[in-house]
């Protein structure tokens, strides 16, 4: 990458780089084959129909989206039981509109949310979200976080003596 692309990316991305007020309700973009995870940055081309139109309402509004991948990839249309309930709050940051009806979009990944309804369905996917990180994730990912330590933790307490061990 050239030097002035990195200092045009870095750019973009201070720019946005403020408090910034969440909108309670987000235009979905279904994806397939990838998971955009937060401050990942990534380029998507978008050709669904129902895809391109709710890029087009994120950019007319906000800027921001809503990014989950599809379960089954090769669903041309997806329902929203064709979703994973989980996905990523993502902005974009750029938008280039090809000849054949195509958008290339540059989407920077948020925060990690889950859909709670879709409010929209007909002419692209709306939906309310909320954030992943909830009192009862958090208290799960403490939880798995202590047992590794405990895992990390019973090697390193025998790993002296197996050090010292000489083979006969």
């Amino acid at each position: 990458m050239a030097e002035t692309d990195k200092d045009d990316l870095i750019s973009i991305i201070e720019e946005d780089a403020g408090d910034i007020e969440m909108p309670t309700t987000l235009p979905l973009l279904p994806v397939r084959d990838v998971v955009i995870f937060t401050d990942m940055l990534l380029p998507l081309f978008v050709g669904r129909d129902k895809s391109v139109r709710a890029v087009d309402a994120a950019v007319s509004k906000d800027r921001f989206l809503f990014v989950a991948t599809q379960l089954d990839p090769a669903i041309e249309n997806p329902k929203d039981k064709d979703i994973y309930k989980v996905g990523t709050i993502s902005r974009i940051l750029r938008i280039l509109k090809l000849p054949d009806g195509r958008v290339k979009a540059l989407v920077q990944g948020f925060a990690k949310a889950r859909i709670v309804r879709y409010v929209q369905k007909r002419s692209f996917f709306a939906l309310r979200w909320k954030s992943w990180t909830s009192r009862k994730m958090w208290r799960r990912t403490l939880r798995s976080r202590r047992s590794c330590e405990t895992c990390v933790r019973t090697p390193k307490r025998f790993l002296p003596c197996a050090v010292s061990f000489q083979a006969m």
